[in-house]
């Protein structure tokens, strides 16, 4: 999927992102919890789960015809 040359840029580039989002998601999950309540909050995250199951879903029947 990379160049071979690249490689090393790719997987920094992986790695930085997934721990970015280490330190950014429990501040940002706890600030809309407050902002918003807790109760809304999680029928947000079930809302947004329910959209990616769907689109999980047409992705892998349009990839099977």
């Amino acid at each position: 999927l990379s160049p071979a040359s690249r490689r090393g840029e790719y997987m920094a580039l992986y790695s930085m992102t997934w721990s970015t989002v280490n330190i950014l998601a429990p501040a940002i999950g706890l600030t809309l919890a407050e902002e918003i309540g807790f109760h809304w909050f999680w029928i947000g995250i079930v809302a947004l789960c329910g959209v990616g199951i769907l689109l999980f879903i047409r992705i892998f029947r349009q990839a099977a015809e």
